[in-house]
Order: C-alpha cells, then structure tokens, then sequence
C-alpha cells in the first residue's frame, strides 16, 4: 500500500499559469458562508488565518484540515475569484482511529470517528446517520435461568442454569452467564456457593427466586426472599426479575425437578407428588376450594390427578379456577364436569387447572361424593 506525496508549499497559479502573489485562499464550511479554521500544524493547535496569503513568491505556509468538509475559494490579491471547490474533503485528527473497536463514518457534515459502543451493544441507523444502541429485547423477556437442588447440599443449596431476562420494569437486561449456586440457609453474599437469603433465617414455607443485578459493576446474582414483590435487596443492586418459587418442609427444600418450555416459561414438577386434598375428604353439591403445592402469590397452571368415588354413581364433578363461575356440573350442560362417576365406582382423572392468584383451586359435585383427592404433580408458569 502506498501515499501519494502532496507537496507541503503549495502554488497557486492563475488560467495562463502565472503565480499569484498575495493569493487569498478562504476556507468555509462545506454548503455554506460560515469561515472554518485550517492550521498550520499536524496537532491542530495553531490556527492559520482565514484567509490564508500567499507571500512575494506565491507559496503558501502548510495547511491541515480538520474534521468535516469545507469550502475552498481561491482569490488573487485583488479578490478576484480565481475558483471555487466544493466540497474538499477534511482529513484532520477527527477522522483518526485511535482506539481499538471505533469505527470511521460520515454525516452530514463529513467524515468522523463513531467510538466503540458498550457492551452488547449494536450497530444500528436510523436511515441517515449509524449509531449504537442497546440490543432490542422483547418486554418481559426471559430464557434459561432454570434451577434444581444440589446434588452435594440438597437440603439447602440450589444450582441455576445460564440464562437472561428483562427486569420487572423492563428498562436493563439482566445475563447470569455462568452457572451459580446459593445457599438458602445463609443471608446473601455475592458470588458462586455463598448464602442466598435477603432477610432473617430460613424458615418452612415458600421461598420466590429473584435473579438481581447491580449496574455500577455489571454483576448478576440470585435472592431467595419469603416475599413474591419486594424483596429485601442487597445494596448497590437495583434490578430485580421473579425467575421460581420453592418450598421448604422441616428445615429442608422440598424435591422438586424444572424444565424451560415455550417461550421461556417453567415446568415445575414434585419428584413426589404432594396430596394436597386429603384422602377421607368428601366433596358436596357446595363449592370448596383448597390451596394447592404451588406458588401462593399468582395464578399458574397445575398439573393434577384427581379422584373421586361414591357407592351411589352418578355424580358429575367440576374442578376449575376459582375465578370461574360457581354452577353446577353437568355431563350434558355447561359447564360440564371433569370427573364423572356413572356407578358405584370410582374414576381418577389427570388434568390441569388454573389456579387463582392465591394458589387455590374450586370444586364441587353434582351429587355428593365420598371420596375427593387432588394430588398436585407440580405446575406450568408463563414467568410474565
């Protein structure tokens, strides 16, 4: 690769080749009237003036450009217009490359260096100038970030996979990129095996997930708190996001498996399935509804087998969301049955049912039945 040599005296000459001594050469901004400074070093520190005159020999001093276009005309020393170029291309230290990742562009006025963008950032226009910008993420979203119980502490620990998702204002995109374990047994501490807990000791119940981050040192970390809409947050960390749920029984994390499914939702599933609805319960002609093994603090849909007998046969029964009308089951009317007991028998059923926002479901038969079980096989969650 090669430069082509500019001589650094320049000569200006009228149409017949004579020099011109005295020449004036103004310089403007390109398109316009308005005066824009050459100078008489590389640095750009030391203005030339505007206009630039040549001495008794016609030459003139060394002129840089900085950046952006200009105008270039060339009197003689009478102020007779000799010509006009415009645009001629500025090439001064604004359009240097100094820094790994910029890149050189052009607007409206000329050419000039765009720096690097941040992190994640992408290229992107807007149909007349390039810029950086953060990468588009859909609302709400979410992928990955599943979690199990540790195969050495499963009594206390939990694993979580790699994943991401949009924080619950949907303003920072929060990455948990390598696999993390915490500790719900420990108040929180940042980091891989240190405790999890936003507040207080753990105790038996439920317990909500929240991946956090803290934007001053771009570090991703996960919570456990006993609230399922303002846990306690560590400080310095000020995006949040509700990525699960689990639960505690006798001082220990209850077995449970999970799996991503569409759109990056949560298939939450009991290794044991939790009788929820006792066994010796019976189930009238009046609605009932009972808490199910799920999270308490909003709807999600429940995986169930439900059961139910009677010596007489002949009972339709509905089991539905809460939220649902209260009407009579019907096999032929709405809002029909799930479960139907033609005789003295007894039918079991799998199903799945919305919950209310408190974790309940409603039932009721058409006639009374003996036996009434729901066993929860665990649950499906939108994580929206």
């Amino acid at each position: 690769m090669s430069t082509l040599f500019t001589p650094p005296r320049y000569v200006p000459v009228d149409g017949n080749g004579n020099t011109l001594p005295g020449a004036k050469l103004y310089f403007y901004t390109t398109g316009t009237s308005t005066p824009k400074n050459t100078y008489s070093d590389a640095g750009l520190s030391v203005p030339n003036a505007n206009p630039v005159v040549a001495d008794a020999n016609g030459l003139f001093g060394p002129i840089y450009l900085a950046s952006g276009d200009y105008k270039a005309i060339l009197k003689d020393s009478a102020d007779v217009t000799v010509w006009t170029v415009d645009p001629v291309p500025g090439l001064g230290s604004g359009d240097t490359l100094t820094t790994r990742g910029d890149l050189l562009t052009r607007d409206a006025s000329g050419y000039k260096r765009l720096p690097v963008g941040d992190a994640n950032d992408v290229l992107t226009s807007n149909g007349l100038d390039v810029a950086w910008r953060p990468p588009i993420i859909p609302r709400a979203f979410i992928q990955g970030l599943t979690y199990q119980r540790s195969a050495s502490v499963p009594a206390d620990d939990i694993d979580f996979a790699v994943g991401s998702a949009m924080d619950d204002t949907n303003t920072q995109f929060l990455v948990l990129g390598a696999a993390l374990s915490k500790r719900i047994n420990a108040l929180w501490e940042v980091g891989n095996g240190k405790g999890g807990l936003d507040t207080g000791s753990s105790v038996d119940g439920d317990y909500y997930i929240w991946l956090i981050y803290r934007a001053d040192t771009g570090v991703t970390d996960i919570l456990f708190s006993a609230s399922a809409t303002a846990p306690t947050m560590p400080a310095d960390y000020g995006y949040k996001r509700l990525i699960g749920w689990l639960k505690r029984v006798g001082g220990v994390n209850v077995a449970f498996k999970t799996y991503e499914i569409s759109g990056g939702g949560l298939q939450f599933a009991w290794v044991t399935p939790r009788r929820d609805v006792n066994l010796a319960t019976t189930l009238g002609t009046s609605r009932r509804t009972d808490v199910l093994s799920v999270p308490t603090a909003f709807s999600v849909q429940a995986h169930l087998r439900a059961e139910a007998s009677t010596s007489a046969g002949g009972s339709a029964v509905v089991l539905c969301c809460p939220d649902e009308a209260d009407a009579v089951p019907s096999v032929t009317d709405t809002p029909l049955a799930n479960l139907f007991i033609a005789t003295a028998n007894q039918v079991i059923e799998e199903m799945t049912v919305r919950t209310s926002a408190a974790g309940a479901v409603a039932a009721r038969a058409s006639a009374t039945v003996d036996l009434y079980v729901v066993v929860t096989l665990g649950f499906s969650w939108a994580r929206r």
